[in-house]
């Protein structure tokens, strides 16, 4: 009972609370009096069901009870508004969310006139509820025999109202059920603590739990239990599972197999297994025999099948022996015993390996055939190498072991036993270290080397003199000056007041005195640099000022190479750099017979398209060349059949450093970079350079998605737009050699570079900047490095001076 009901007699309302129902209304004697009854009369009583109220007028009572002014006969719902009479009293009904108020008034009241026949109400309109009567006395007249007829009469009436109504509650409070079941079943039954009525193929069920019980031949047989309330689903479906197949499997005389059914184990043999409808994967193992593989097919329920499978043997005895004797035996990670030993392997191939102290190990691949006897040939083992670790400080020393280059420390090599060796460490500007050692067999022995710094003396010289030397950052004195320093790399720094700084790099040599003369030129006869200077053969260079840039490209540029490391770099000298590359008419005046060749059906050989095909020994033979007609100090002088620029970087002609080249290519005057040599950004805008067009796809067999450059190869000098200092072809028709050899240098971090001219040894120079045969994103930037030893027909070179 949720709602609330409430009786208003006066000021005090009277909650009804759920055993006070059904409620009498009558005279004196009843739950709510009204006037008019005799003490002990009922005119009417009061229900409740399913939170509503109703009204049901007592059969023989002498008074009509009213509602809305209709004299009722039989049992009514009361709604909100409704008033009922009887006697001189009413009872006024208010209904308001889940209160419902009965409200008694004593006024007298006409009740409208009592019809000789009242005409029957629609029977829609006033259904019939069983109310349990309250006990009463009834009125005095009569004898004592009629009065017990009176009682009986009205027990048996009120025994059909209880029917009656026990049938309406069971009919309103039931549900209709539908259960199915699939496939249809041969037996189907539902019952529950209340009667279970079929109707139509349905079930019409009381609330509570009900049994459902069903059975199908070939399937295992259903039973559920179904809770059903008001909120269920009136819809339940069911599904026989068939009955599963059953296989027993033997195996002969092995017993013990494992039986796999789509790779579980389910049971070992002899077995019998339950398998459901359906194709099923059955494999048998069992040691020392080969696998057996089945298919079986359950086709219906309950089938029985029978599999009897032989095990064909697996094994065979395979014999190992060793010299010396005594190693240990080891077939597929597992360790099978010392030699001589024979032992059984499974048919198929074995990684086999044998182990003795002292020896180095030894491993064959063998193949056993199921049944045949394998004797394998005796293994000789060879003593075991011996293990060496050097390492030197500081770390970089060349190894040579017996005149043979094994690497640099820190290294761990594996070297021949039991006999005499020669080490060898090298490192420049470090003496050489020598001795012999020698490694027993099977043993790691770790050598640590202290290689002494070798010295040489280096003369600092200055115009005007007096100027401050700087050795690797540190104040070291004023010119002249002479300083002992590590036969290594160093960076010097010339500087006095009011003139431009002079930044070189020296290596001193044990044995001789070096030199390094810095001529020091005033500020401002430094800002009256030409903008421009012309060469012998009329070639124009514009001068490039200083500054401070950043080489390399980040980790997240697409098509980055490991070696585009970032270093920040500093130009300190201003310096000349040719607007275009050397041409073949230029190059062929200093070497006669030079000759660039042809690329497919292109010929390279045309006067004004650049030279190819050159060395990076030739080209600076011919940079030299130039400083000749000029009288200038030439910058390279040969060693052994190489060309090697001199220290400090004399005023002649040369090719450009790597560092000078990036800062000419990549950045503006106001330090603005570009990622291509037209910009920052793709495609490609017309006429940007001669890159691998689609007019090179003839000679290459691939190249640049639409574009066109109208060039199968190279292309005459200075045919494209300058760059943003003016100079031409920075980036596509030949990729250009520069001074610098070639080395893979680490991040540089916040640490800045003055002036680097790269390594002092190696074997490749640096190549820059894209050519007529590069196609793809990687070699288009700016920041990507090549770098060779040969000469190439997509690579030619450019001229540069120093300034000061």
């Amino acid at each position: 009972m949720t709602a609330s009901v409430l009786l208003i007699d006066g000021d005090e309302p009277r909650a009804l609370a759920a055993d006070a129902w059904p409620v009498s209304i009558g005279g004196a004697g009843c739950d709510i009096r009204i006037d008019g009854p005799g003490e002990d009369q009922t005119v009417a009583h009061l229900g409740f069901a399913d939170d509503a109220v109703f009204i049901q007028p007592a059969l023989d009572s002498p008074i009509a009870v009213h509602c809305n002014g209709i004299a009722l006969t039989a049992s009514r719902w009361l709604d909100d508004g409704d008033r009922l009479a009887a006697g001189s009293s009413s009872l006024g009904v208010r209904i308001s969310g889940d209160v419902i108020e009965i409200v008694l008034e004593r006024r007298p009241i006409q009740p409208p006139a009592k019809p000789t026949r009242p005409a029957p109400p629609p029977a829609a309109a006033l259904p019939t509820i069983m109310v349990q009567p309250t006990s009463f006395t009834p009125r005095t007249g009569g004898g004592a025999g009629e009065r017990r007829r009176l009682r009986f009469s009205v027990v048996l009436l009120w025994a059909a109202l209880a029917i009656m109504g026990a049938l309406a509650w069971f009919v309103l409070t039931g549900r209709t059920v539908e259960i199915e079941i699939d496939p249809v079943p041969d037996r189907l039954e539902v019952r529950g603590s209340w009667p279970v009525i079929p109707i139509d193929g349905r079930y019409f069920i009381h609330p509570g739990e009900v049994r459902v019980e069903a059975e199908l031949a070939g399937h295992r047989p259903l039973a559920e239990t179904l809770t059903i309330d008001a909120e269920t689903d009136p819809r339940f479906h069911f599904t026989f599972e068939p009955l599963p197949g059953t296989v027993r499997i033997t195996t002969g005389d092995v017993t013990g197999a494992e039986i796999l059914v789509n790779g579980e184990v389910l049971a070992t043999s002899p077995g019998e297994i339950e398998l459901p409808i359906g194709e099923h994967a059955v494999i048998i193992r069992a040691h020392r025999r080969a696998e057996a593989a089945r298919r079986v097919a359950i086709t219906e329920p309950g089938q029985r099948l029978e599999l009897d499978i032989t095990l064909e043997s697996a094994w065979a005895p395979v014999s190992f022996r060793s010299e010396p004797a005594g190693a240990e035996v080891v077939a597929d990670n597992r360790a099978l015993g010392t030699t001589p030993i024979t032992a059984e392997l499974g048919a198929g191939h074995h990684d086999i390996s044998f182990h003795l102290a002292g020896y180095a190990s030894h491993r064959t691949p063998i193949t056993v055939a199921a049944g045949q006897e394998l004797v394998l040939p005796v293994v000789r083992l060879a003593r075991a190498a011996a293990r060496l670790m050097v390492m030197s400080e500081p770390p970089g020393a060349s190894v040579t072991i017996d005149d043979t280059f094994k690497g640099v420390t820190p290294l761990e090599i594996d070297i021949a036993p039991e006999r005499e060796h020669e080490l060898t460490l090298a490192k420049g500007g470090f003496e050489l270290h020598t001795e012999n050692l020698r490694v027993a067999s099977g043993r790691s022995t770790q050598l640590k080397v202290e290689l002494v710094a070798l010295r040489g003396e280096v003369l600092f010289t200055s115009r005007p003199p007096g100027a401050e030397v700087v050795i690797d950052d540190e104040p070291r004195g004023r010119t002249d000056l002479t300083l002992e320093l590590a036969e290594r790399l160093h960076r010097v720094e010339i500087r006095l007041a009011g003139h431009v700084s002079f930044s070189t790099t020296v290596t001193p040599r044990s044995g001789t005195v070096g030199r390094v003369d810095a001529v020091l030129q005033s500020v401002e006869a430094a800002n009256r640099l030409a903008a421009k200077i012309t060469s012998p053969q009329g070639v124009e260079l514009k001068l490039i000022n200083g500054g401070r840039f950043t080489a390399g490209a980040s980790r997240r540029v697409p098509g980055r190479r490991a070696n585009e490391a970032l270093r920040s770099i500093e130009i300190t000298r201003p310096f000349y750099l040719a607007v275009r590359e050397v041409t073949n008419r230029e190059f062929r005046a200093f070497a006669k017979g030079h000759r660039s060749g042809s690329a497919g059906s292109a010929n390279l050989e045309i006067d004004h398209h650049p030279a190819v095909r050159v060395s990076w020994n030739d080209a600076a033979r011919y940079c030299n060349w130039l400083s000749e007609q000029e009288s200038l100090p030439p910058v390279y002088q040969e060693r052994n059949g190489a060309m090697v620029p001199r220290s400090p970087l004399p005023g002649g002609y040369r090719l450009p450093t790597e560092a000078e080249w990036v800062w000419a290519a990549r950045y503006d005057e106001e330090g603005h970079e570009r990622k291509y040599a037209w910009g920052s950004e793709l495609p490609i805008p017309p006429a940007a350079g001669n890159y691998g067009d689609r007019t090179a796809e003839p000679i290459l067999g691939d190249s640049l998605p639409d574009y066109y450059d109208g060039h199968a190869a190279t292309a005459p000098t200075g045919s494209f737009r300058a760059n943003q200092r003016g100079l031409h072809d920075m980036g596509g028709n030949v990729s250009e050699w520069v001074q610098d050899l070639y080395t893979i240098y680490p991040p540089g971090g916040s640490t800045v570079v003055a002036d680097p001219t790269g390594p002092e040894e190696g074997e490749y120079h640096v190549i820059r900047g894209a050519s007529w045969m590069d196609d793809n994103v990687t070699e288009l930037r700016l920041s990507y490095r090549d770098y060779g030893d040969e000469p190439r027909p997509d690579v030619g070179f450019r001229i540069a001076r120093s300034a000061r």
